[in-house]
């Protein structure tokens, strides 16, 4: 799913949960194709909000959203994944939030949730400041740091989450690989990286950050899924060729069947081997001394039938002398 929610809208936390729906509820309204899938998609942070109770705050949760997550799980048969706040009480007040993924599974009975490890400095994470000085607010510095790296369960299998940016490190795809993923979903919000209208009003950003997946889907040799709000949505498969990719800041909804691979490759098990053994290769070769051929003294071996050299002396004023005689 591509709801494509304005990044204007999405600072509303009420606007953007009820324009999510309504785009949802549109798309699904006008796709007849492919249902029921396995997976039904949703981007990061669909419900920019907290949905979990949260007890120092006198919070009761949002048993709405989850009783409408559950009715697109009967609907379509398929485990739905979706970005929201999560939060985990800490004391009586205190509690943390966390830039999250939920997974809900009603025919498996599952619910599962990741939170992201790689946080956007400064604007999900501060380091070294309270984020109640700035009224916690979640996207400027107010996240915790995810600590659990476990791949989420889908029936027999398991995928692996990367929220946002997380794309770009090759050692957490890599780390999903090794502990049994068998392919990754990438969700994010773009918006940030332009908007609606002229050319002009978007950044490469836009382009930039969904070609990172080639690479990951190259390295591990495993299929990914990526679904941003308002695109670049789309498949990659293991060859790192990109299938039923979406246009930019257009409501989309498609269906694929999302390829993969088996095993480890030398990448996933030795991690990125070859970088470090051409970078301390550099380094060797910027350290060593230059070694040259040094030329052999002037007039050694020359003198004296022994073929040992002789030092000869030459008065300064025998050189004066010499210099002026005729």
């Amino acid at each position: 799913m591509q709801p494509n929610v304005p990044e204007d809208v999405k600072l509303e936390p009420a606007a953007a949960v009820d324009s999510a729906v309504r785009s949802t509820e549109t798309l699904l309204a006008g796709h007849d194709a492919g249902l029921p899938a396995d997976l039904l998609i949703l981007p990061e942070t669909v419900f920019p909000a907290p949905i979990d109770p949260i007890r120092a705050r006198g919070f009761a949760g949002r048993p709405d959203i989850y009783g409408w997550v559950a009715s697109l799980n009967r609907r379509t048969g398929a485990a739905v994944l979706f970005g929201a706040i999560g939060v985990e009480d800490r004391g009586p007040d205190e509690w943390d939030q966390f830039n999250s993924a939920y997974l809900v599974d009603g025919r498996r009975g599952n619910r599962a949730r990741y939170d992201k490890r790689r946080l956007v400095p400064a604007v999900e994470r501060l380091p070294f400041l309270d984020p109640d000085w700035f009224g916690r607010a979640a996207f400027f510095g107010g996240f915790e740091v995810g600590r659990s790296a476990d791949p989420l369960p889908l029936g027999a299998e398991s995928f692996g989450v990367l929220i946002c940016f997380e794309s770009i490190f090759a050692e957490l795809s890599r780390d999903y690989r090794r502990r049994g993923a068998d392919f990754l979903v990438n969700i994010t919000n773009d918006a940030w990286f332009g908007r609606e209208g002229p050319w002009w009003r978007r950044t490469a950003a836009l382009w930039q950050h969904p070609s990172h997946l080639t690479l990951r889907a190259i390295e591990n040799r495993i299929g990914i899924a990526r679904i941003a709000n308002t695109g670049v949505s789309g498949t990659v498969d293991p060859l790192g060729r990109w299938r039923h990719t979406t246009r930019l800041f257009e409501p989309s909804i498609f269906t694929a069947e999302l390829l993969t691979t088996e095993g480890l490759t030398l990448f996933a098990r030795t991690g990125d081997v070859v970088g470090w053994l051409a970078a301390l290769a550099a380094a060797l070769g910027i350290a060593m001394p230059r070694v040259r051929h040094r030329p052999a003294p002037a007039g050694s071996g020359a003198a004296g039938g022994d073929g040992r050299g002789r030092d000869i002396t030459v008065p300064e004023s025998a050189g004066r002398e010499s210099a002026g005689a005729d």
